[in-house]
């Protein structure tokens, strides 16, 4: 049987159609628009407890020997040494330097001043 629009629309009026509930709207709502954001996003979720779990097993082995407590203080020291070193290098200064004028330069100018203003309302 084919139906053309006006008896497809009459079939379809013809329907019974049973009553929504009469909170849906107010459900709709308060699962789309009034939902509760979230404190946490998952992931920051994740790296907290990352985070927390290397704490804890850093702490667990300095006191499970604690004779590895003056080793790990030499090897941090040494390693804040090599890296102080290397950013007190010139080269790496300059780069720095040149990098930290560019996003200071781009961040002043008009197109980034007129777009920052056209997305506050």
């Amino acid at each position: 049987m084919r139906y053309d629009d006006a008896r497809l629309d009459r079939a379809l009026a013809a329907l019974t159609l049973e009553e929504p509930p009469p909170d849906l709207r107010a459900r709709i709502l308060l699962a789309t628009v009034h939902r509760r954001v979230p404190v946490f996003q998952t992931w920051e979720l994740w790296m907290l407890g990352g985070a927390l779990a290397l704490c804890a097993w850093i702490v667990a082995a300095l006191v499970a020997a604690p004779q590895t407590a003056d080793e790990a203080v030499r090897a941090t020291a040494s390693i804040v040494g090599n890296v102080a070193v290397g950013l007190l290098d010139p080269a790496l200064a300059m780069w720095v330097g040149i990098g930290a004028l560019a996003a200071l330069a781009f961040g002043l100018s008009e197109s980034a001043l007129a777009a920052f203003r056209r997305e506050r309302p």
